[in-house]
């Protein structure tokens, strides 16, 4: 059950971090800040929040390098498997975005900063905390994944003993 509300959410999430946040204007539109304090205030803000996702985001890569050794090993023909498999991916390559998102907002501040943008800043941080929301949302999925494979590697332990009587070596 857990699996059917997982794919839906996976693909969700997929798509969500999929393209970016919020509308683009033509500079030429772009208010500029006229108070530097305010400016610095918020970026530094935006910085900070920011950075702290960073540490969140760190342990997500490694609960999911944990979760490859899991899922990595185990052959992709297990009947049923393949729904987990292919959701447990999905949500690993959005997690990957998430990495590289963080990079692309730290870029969009930086840029803000440079043209003294303080309304493109409050859109950075309204994506920050999306982001956050993102992570968090990866962590529950992570966990729901984690579960799901157990049944799966006491499959493949099962079927591997067997072959292994019958003299083969690999669980195919």
């Amino acid at each position: 059950m857990t699996s059917n509300v997982l794919k839906p959410v996976s693909v969700w999430l997929l798509l969500a971090l999929a393209f970016p946040l919020g509308c683009r204007t033509h500079d030429a539109q772009k208010p500029k800040s006229t108070n530097p304090a305010e400016l610095k205030r918020q970026a530094d803000s935006a910085r900070q929040s920011l950075d702290g996702l960073k540490p969140l985001l760190a342990a997500q890569n490694a609960k999911f390098t944990e979760l490859h050794r899991q899922f990595d090993p185990l052959p992709p023909g297990l009947p049923g498997f393949g729904e987990t498999r292919g959701s447990f991916y999905a949500v690993d390559e959005g997690l990957g975005r998430l990495n590289t998102k963080l990079i692309w907002l730290s870029g969009r501040i930086d840029t803000a900063v440079q043209v003294g943008d303080v309304a493109e800043l409050t859109r950075v941080s309204h994506d920050i905390a999306r982001t956050s929301v993102d992570i968090q949302k990866v962590d529950r999925l992570g966990l729901e994944l984690a579960d799901q494979v157990r049944p799966f590697q006491q499959e493949a332990a099962i079927k591997l003993e067997r072959l292994q009587a019958l003299g083969k070596t690999t669980c195919e």
